[in-house]
């Protein structure tokens, strides 16, 4: 028997007896996600092109879809990652076409990574990596920013102005780059990144997140 495997089964059983499982959209108990809310939580390929730059997106952001989302990045919960890094995969498969690419996640400010523990967008890249998807980290931001939720358009496009840098150019790159995020909704973010590798001399083919609003 595998002592450690059935270590993790006994801890993951103990942790459902203190904390039953709950659909993220309706709380529905004994399930991450109950049918309704699954048939809410649909792929349909989205392609949306702002100021030039194609953004690939699985799906639409529904109701269900910003409570996974909001339980993944804020919460940790493994199991609502596990449903954002569907949904980018998804993106991903759309976008690429089985041909080799770059992937560069829009990084988290310092101190979204110390409350959080990690770069939310850059550890859900690590999971749809593969043979011809390899994540590259050259973004930073060099300056604090504003929650986006409540700006507008041109707020936002002022907020993010000139927030990211490149760090280093460690290494040339003849693969395309495509930008990663969780979710667009005016694209002001992405086309930060995609100013900021521009001036580094690197070229941006597209971009992939899990939800478009």
């Amino acid at each position: 028997m595998d002592t450690s495997n059935h270590r993790v089964t006994i801890w993951s059983e103990f942790t459902d007896l203190l904390f039953p499982k709950r659909c993220f959209g309706c709380s529905q108990l004994g399930t991450s996600l109950c049918t309704l809310c699954r048939a809410e939580f649909s792929f349909q390929p989205a392609l949306r092109r702002i100021d030039g730059l194609k953004i690939y997106s699985a799906s639409h952001f529904a109701p269900v879809c910003r409570k996974i989302l909001l339980r993944a990045k804020e919460d940790g919960i493994r199991s609502a990652d596990l449903l954002v890094t569907q949904a980018l995969s998804f993106s991903l498969t759309h976008a690429i076409s089985h041909r080799k690419v770059l992937l560069q996640a829009i990084p988290s400010q310092r101190n979204k990574i110390r409350l959080r523990g990690r770069s939310f967008v850059t550890s859900l890249v690590q999971e749809i990596c593969s043979t011809e998807v390899e994540q590259i980290q050259l973004l930073e931001f060099q300056r604090r920013v504003f929650d986006q939720s409540e700006l507008s358009a041109q707020e936002r496009s002022k907020n993010m102005a000139g927030a990211l840098c490149v760090k280093a150019k460690k290494f040339p790159i003849s693969q395309e780059i495509f930008l990663v995020d969780d979710l667009v909704t005016t694209g002001s973010t992405l086309l930060e990144a995609r100013r900021a590798l521009n001036v580094a001399g690197f070229t941006v083919a597209g971009a992939i997140t899990a939800f478009s609003a």
